[in-house]
């Protein structure tokens, strides 16, 4: 069975070669190619190229036996087959039932496919063979005539360019495409998304944020980036838009795309800091860090004890925290970022401390002054450093 389909395969071949002459657009070439070429294409075989399957190769085919890849047999929804010293049974057409082995089962598939690619070979050089015969006639028909032969063959061409004959003789006209014709789809914009909602810049620096046009196949992916007033100044680079401060305040940013979909983004501008003085002096401002320092600290604690003593007071440096008195950090009265000069700083802790001590003592029924005296009250100021850097201030009496 393989045999005579490599048979068969081989005369569609030759076929196909005078098929190629044919279609050769040279048409000196045409004119003078030999006579017998056309005959050869006139009586090309046609039913003997039409390949067949024996019986039992078609009761296999029908059955959809196959051999997987472990060598077992399958039907035609995968399942393995049962099998009997290695065969199994068919039944043909005509009743008769056949034992088949594995190998018979991949020779009759393999029989079905050439069987199948030999078919469709010969009903092309069929088609083609009854063109080219019909070319030759012309061709023969023009030079008999004295017509020249390029000319006819010029026709000819045309003719065939133009239109198709199938089988029974008809002619199918071919229609242009319209595919180049048709308009792309429009992918409108969905949404536009910023990478940051808010920004807080100082004024004089520079942050930025990204742009993202949906979908990413959007027709038209172009966008506007505009501000609310003069506080901050913008500028863009592909996705990236560069947001830099003006003036101290705040302004809303918006990004628009091309159908009005649009995000916003929040900015504050925050002022510029002033420089700090290369001296300091006690009508300075300080920050937190200045006055939370040891010199602060040793000045304040000093002003202090000097402060009461001056009204009266006696300072007594063995009263400390263990015995009477009470807790000042300078974290807790001055937190962040407030500036004080060192006089606004000591006239508030004087003022601080005698406001406590003389409410401390109106609780037992005394009063400054009056049923008790400044000199019978001895006192304390001192300083001490923490774990953190920080510094508590005790005052006891």
């Amino acid at each position: 069975m393989k045999k005579a389909i490599t048979i068969l395969l081989a005369a569609v071949m030759i076929t196909s070669a005078f098929a190629g002459c044919a279609g050769s657009a040279n048409p000196s070439s045409e004119t003078t190619a030999p006579a017998t070429t056309s005959a050869a294409e006139t009586t090309a075989p046609t039913e003997a190229t039409t390949a067949t399957l024996s019986e039992t190769d078609d009761a296999i085919v029908d059955a959809g036996l196959k051999v997987n890849k472990d060598g077992k047999i399958t039907d035609k929804n995968g399942k393995e087959v049962k099998t009997e010293n290695g065969k199994v049974e068919v039944k043909t057409e005509d009743g008769k039932t056949v034992k088949v082995d594995a190998d018979d089962i991949k020779g009759a598939n393999e029989n079905k496919k050439a069987a199948s690619s030999s078919n469709k070979n010969t009903s092309s050089n069929k088609s083609s063979s009854s063109k080219k015969s019909s070319s030759s006639s012309k061709k023969s028909s023009s030079s008999t005539s004295g017509n020249k032969t390029s000319g006819s063959s010029s026709s000819s061409n045309k003719s065939s360019s133009s239109s198709n004959k199938n089988s029974s003789g008809s002619t199918t006209t071919k229609k242009p495409s319209t595919s180049s014709n048709t308009k792309p789809k429009t992918v409108a914009v969905t949404s536009v998304k910023l990478s940051k909602s808010s920004l807080t810049i100082t004024q004089g620096k520079s942050s930025s944020f990204t742009v993202t046009i949906n979908p990413s196949n959007a027709t038209n992916k172009s966008y506007t980036v505009t501000t609310s007033n003069s506080n901050a100044a913008v500028s863009c680079s592909g996705s990236k838009v560069t947001v830099t401060g003006k003036k101290a305040g705040s302004t809303t940013i918006t990004v628009k795309a091309s159908n009005n979909k649009s995000a916003t983004c929040k900015v504050t501008v925050k002022a510029q800091a002033t420089s700090k003085p290369t001296t300091v002096t006690d009508d300075t401002k300080l920050t937190h860090k200045q006055i939370a320092s040891e010199s602060t600290m040793k000045k304040l604690t000093s002003y202090i004890n000097s402060y009461f003593s001056d009204l009266g007071f006696v300072r007594d440096t063995s009263a400390n925290k263990d015995n009477s008195g009470w807790l000042y950090r300078s974290s807790d009265r001055y937190p962040g970022d407030y500036y004080f000069s060192f006089n606004e700083i000591k006239k508030r802790e004087a003022e601080y401390f005698y406001d406590t001590l003389y409410a401390n003592y109106s609780l037992n029924g005394w009063v400054i002054g009056e049923n008790i005296q400044p000199s019978e009250i001895g006192f304390n100021c001192y300083y001490e450093k923490r774990a953190d850097g920080e510094y508590d201030i005790f005052f006891c009496c």
